[in-house]
């Protein structure tokens, strides 16, 4: 049994199945890893093409659609089933490059601190520019990838480095790890469920990080979408009242209130058309809305409590890991730039010390 296995989740993949295995065959030996494609109730024809283009892939699928993180689990939970040692998340629309396998996992044989490794991503097809050098994680839980749409040739992404959070679009997660601190939270649906393992793995001890030796590249196009816009703000709520302390929360929360406003204020103004502006407000209120059930408060509660005998390290010290800025070019404008990142650096300084 091969100690990697590999992890598609499959939803409306076709354009992107039969170059993704090819990439797969041409880049990686054969037999070195076990490959798994999880049918999320998709509407096209992935599976069949997956079985297609890599006959021997595992094809499971899901008797209904349970999001990113609930087709990553099953795989993940069949991998951990038939005796997986490393389990690597793979959209379907990645690609792979040549000898991107063996630096990752030469480097989780050689340093169990290690809970999850992602490789360096590229765009594709442009690969001149880089998708993700490691993620970061905002105090306040917004993610972006680090190095986004530069110039792979000038920024400067040179050994394996501690970053806030492995992006799921292509990470490798140790075993061992998951079955101490859980899967993937399937409450997330999408969005978050990433920097939401890598956090409660910091919490655990682990460190989650990037090694650019390792290369693959990304078909990846930013979103502005409505329905993501929803889960995003929801989720990073979510994220920061399950795995923050409850002295952290309190010391964030006058912050937490001027970024809350501006976000508000920020989906009045809208970066869509004007007939989506309306629908964007609601989108936010509809995120608030999420935490007014009961059944909600007792699940953070729940989750609060299952995580706390792993904990082992304080906010303080997982904190060095994330950022006070918000750096990510295609939401970058002058109030960001110039006002909220310099009031929350302010912030931050005059509360870190009680962290």
């Amino acid at each position: 049994m091969q100690k990697l296995w590999i992890v598609v989740p499959m939803y409306n993949g076709a354009q992107d199945v039969p170059d993704f295995c090819e990439s797969l065959k041409q880049c990686t030996e054969q037999g070195s890893y076990t490959l798994v494609g999880v049918d999320d109730c998709s509407p096209d024809n992935s599976a069949d093409l997956l079985r297609t283009s890599c006959p021997q892939a595992i094809v499971l699928r899901n008797a209904k659609n349970s999001g990113f993180a609930g087709a990553c689990n099953t795989g993940m939970r069949y991998g951990i089933e038939h005796g997986a040692q490393y389990v690597m998340l793979a959209n379907q629309d990645l690609r792979f490059l040549p000898n991107w396998r063996d630096p990752l996992i030469s480097l989780l044989d050689s340093d169990a601190s290690l809970g999850a490794v992602q490789p360096k991503i590229l765009m594709y097809p442009d690969t001149t520019l880089i998708n993700s050098c490691g993620n970061e994680l905002h105090i306040l839980g917004f993610g972006y990838t680090r190095g986004y749409l530069k110039k792979n040739s000038e920024f400067f992404c040179d050994g394996v480095r501690d970053v806030g959070y492995c992006s799921g679009a292509a990470v490798i997660y140790r075993i061992d790890v998951l079955r101490r601190i859980g899967l993937l939270d399937e409450k997330f649906f999408m969005y978050h469920e990433d920097s939401d393992i890598c956090w409660r793995m910091q919490q655990a001890g682990y460190r989650t990080v990037v090694s650019p030796l390792s290369v693959v590249a990304h078909r990846y196009e930013f979103s502005r979408s409505i329905q993501k816009f929803y889960y995003i703000e929801r989720n990073r709520l979510l994220m920061m009242l399950k795995n923050y302390q409850l002295k952290t929360l309190v010391l964030l929360a006058p912050l937490f209130l001027f970024w809350e406003c501006s976000i508000v204020a920020y989906s009045i103004i809208g970066l869509l058309s004007r007939k989506n502006t309306v629908i964007r407000v609601k989108e936010k209120i509809k995120s608030y809305a999420f935490f007014l059930k009961p059944s909600i408060w007792a699940y953070i509660a729940r989750e609060r409590k299952k995580s706390a005998p792993l904990r082992v390290k304080q906010d303080a010290d997982i904190m060095r890991h994330f950022t006070c800025d918000i750096a990510f070019q295609d939401v970058d404008s002058p109030i960001i730039r110039n006002v909220a990142n310099p009031i929350t650096r302010w912030y931050w300084k005059c509360i870190k010390r009680f962290v």
